[in-house]
């Protein structure tokens, strides 16, 4: 993605609401026409909505303009989003190693 970029914030759930979905679907295409280069999904608050959403924007976009999602790596590799923005309110991950014996794993760890 290059940078300066310009940015549609969705919120995940709305769109699922079949009463938004395609109205929203016309607006991102609309957006990504007049020169939108990014997507931000914010589903903090249900990650299997955003999941969801991620899919059917992911699918939307067409590889014309790039799928953030916020603060969630592990459901941005599941869909193959461009990347992810963290916030300070996100998930932490963090590097941890267990038990002293040399082996290290990432670790999920909620704040």
């Amino acid at each position: 993605m290059d940078l300066p970029a310009l940015l549609i914030t969705l919120q995940a759930g709305s769109l699922l609401e079949p009463a938004q979905a395609e109205q929203l679907a016309e607006a991102i295409n609309d957006a990504i026409t007049a020169g939108a280069t990014a997507v931000l999904l914010d589903g903090s608050d249900n990650a299997a909505a955003l999941y969801e959403a991620a899919v059917k924007v992911k699918e939307l976009l067409r590889e014309r303009a790039a799928l953030l999602l916020l603060d969630r790596l592990d459901i941005a590799a599941a869909v193959g989003a461009e990347g992810v923005v963290l916030s300070p309110t996100g998930v932490f991950w963090g590097w941890g190693s267990e038990g002293g014996g040399g082996s290290s794993r990432w670790e999920q760890q909620e704040k």
